[in-house]
C-alpha cells in the first residue's frame, strides 16, 4: 500500500505527531495502533466532568428529599379523612385527641397483661399445700401489689372512659352518627370486662389461698399439739398467730375488692341501660317495619283492585266499539 493511501487511511498521523516513550538507546519503539492515537486525541481535547456531575446529583438529591417527606413525616390520615360529612373539621378527631385516647388505652392494655402475669405467680403460690414453706412474704408482697394495681386500672378506665364523653359527647345517643365515638365506647366496655375478669379470679385465688392456709392450720395444730402440751413452744403459737394474721390480711383485701367490683359493676350498669335502649330503639324499628309491610300489603291490594277496574273498563269499551261497528256496518 502506498504512502497516500495509507495517510487517507489513518489522517490522525497527518494531523498530530504520535508521542513516543522514551525508552533506552538499545529498545525498539513499539508501534502505535491507529485507535489507541483516536483514543488519545479525543480525551486530549475534552475536560474531565465528572465532579460536575456529582455535584448536579447531589444537589437533585437533595431537592427531592426536602420536597418529598419520609414515612415519618407523612400523616397517616388524609385531608379528607380527617373532616366529617358536613366538610369541617373535627375538633374531637384531632391527631392529637385520637393519640391520647389510643396511648391511654394500650396503657391500661399493657397493666392489664402485667397484672394477669403476677395473678398467674400469686395463683401458682396458692396451690402450695405445704405446711412451714408456702411463702408467705411473697405471697403477702403479691397480694398488695395486685390489689394496687387493680385500683389503679380501675382509676385509669374511669378517666378514660371520662374522655371518651368530654370527646365524644353525642356518642351515647342510641342512634349517633359519631361512629369513632361509638368504637371508644366499645373499647372502654371491653377494658372493663377484661379488669371484671382479672379481678374476678384474683378473688378466686384468694379465697383457694384462704382454705388452703385453714387447712395447713388445721393439720398444724393436729401435729403440734402434743409439743405444745408438753413443751408449750412459743414458736409455735407465734407461727399459728403469723398465719391467723395472714388470713385476716386476706380477708380484708377481699373486701376491698367487693368496693372494686362495685365500682365496675357501675360502670357495667350504665353500659347495660345503654344497651337497653339500643334494644328499645331495635324494637320500634321492628315495629315501624311491620307497620309498612301492612301498608305495602294495603297498596298492592289496592292496586290489584284498580287493575281489575280498568279491566273491566277496557271490556266495556270493546263490547261499544264492536257494537258501533256493527251498526254502522
Amino acid at each position: 500500500m502506498s504512502t497516500a493511501s495509507s495517510d487517507a487511511l489513518y489522517p490522525i498521523h497527518s494531523l498530530s505527531p504520535v508521542p513516543r516513550v522514551l525508552v533506552s538507546a538499545r529498545a525498539t519503539p513499539a508501534p502505535v495502533s491507529p485507535v489507541s492515537v483516536c483514543y488519545l486525541r479525543v480525551h486530549h481535547g475534552r475536560p474531565d466532568r465528572t465532579p460536575e456531575f456529582r455535584t448536579i446529583l447531589a444537589q437533585a438529591q437533595k431537592r427531592q428529599r426536602v420536597a418529598k417527606p419520609g414515612p415519618q413525616q407523612q400523616p397517616l390520615l388524609s385531608e379528607w379523612q380527617k373532616r366529617e360529612p358536613n366538610g369541617h373539621a373535627s375538633a374531637a378527631a384531632t391527631p392529637s385527641a385520637r393519640s391520647e385516647f389510643a396511648r391511654n388505652a394500650a396503657h391500661i392494655g399493657r397493666g392489664i397483661t402485667a397484672t394477669m402475669g403476677k395473678l398467674e405467680r400469686l395463683a401458682q403460690l396458692a396451690r402450695r399445700k405445704a405446711i412451714f414453706d408456702d411463702r408467705p412474704v411473697e405471697i403477702s408482697e403479691l397480694t398488695y401489689v395486685v390489689k394496687q394495681d387493680l385500683a389503679a386500672l380501675n382509676q385509669q378506665i374511669s378517666s378514660l372512659q371520662l374522655l371518651t364523653q368530654s370527646q365524644h359527647p353525642t356518642a351515647s345517643q342510641p342512634r349517633s352518627a359519631d361512629q369513632e365515638g361509638q368504637h371508644h365506647k366499645t373499647v372502654v366496655l371491653m377494658l372493663q370486662n377484661k379488669v371484671t375478669d382479672v379481678a374476678a379470679n384474683f378473688k378466686d385465688v384468694l379465697e383457694m389461698r384462704t382454705k388452703n392456709m385453714q387447712a395447713s392450720r388445721s393439720r398444724t395444730e393436729n401435729f403440734v399439739s402434743a409439743l405444745l402440751l408438753m413443751e408449750e413452744a412459743q414458736p409455735t403459737n407465734t407461727y399459728i398467730q403469723e398465719r391467723g394474721q395472714a388470713i385476716e390480711a386476706i380477708e380484708k383485701t377481699i373486701t376491698e375488692l367487693g368496693s372494686i367490683f362495685g365500682q365496675l359493676a357501675g360502670m357495667v350498669q350504665e353500659q347495660g341501660e345503654m344497651l337497653q335502649r339500643i334494644d328499645a330503639n331495635t324494637d320500634d324499628v321492628v315495629d315501624n317495619v311491620h307497620g309498612a309491610q301492612r301498608e305495602l300489603l294495603k297498596y298492592w291490594n289496592r292496586v290489584q283492585g284498580n287493575r281489575w277496574l280498568v279491566a273491566k273498563m277496557m271490556g266495556v269499551l270493546m263490547v261499544f266499539f264492536l257494537i258501533w261497528v256493527l251498526i254502522a256496518g
